[in-house]
């Protein structure tokens, strides 16, 4: 959470709109018309994915999307590890 808040901030001083949304509170419709989103995800143990980024990756994955549905969407995805993990 704190590096969304530290771009969101970034984006703000830019006179960016901006918005930290958490991947379990983020309605479909709201999702799909965003021009442009920053996805911050992070990782437990030994690279596993939290539950509701889980959730939001199989709404994505859904054989029932049309091909086209993001496709006026730009985004940048950036990754964050488990500082505990030893390699």
């Amino acid at each position: 959470m704190d590096v969304s808040w530290h771009i969101h901030d970034e984006l703000v001083d830019r006179s960016i709109n901006a918005q930290v949304v958490g991947f379990g509170n983020i309605s479909w419709d709201y999702f799909c018309s965003l021009e442009f989103a920053i996805f911050v995800c992070s990782t437990t143990g030994t690279g596993v994915e939290t539950d509701d980024m889980k959730t939001f990756w199989r709404l994505m994955l859904r054989k029932s999307l049309a091909p086209d549905t993001l496709s006026n969407m730009k985004f940048a995805c950036f990754g964050l590890g488990d500082s505990s993990y030893e390699k």
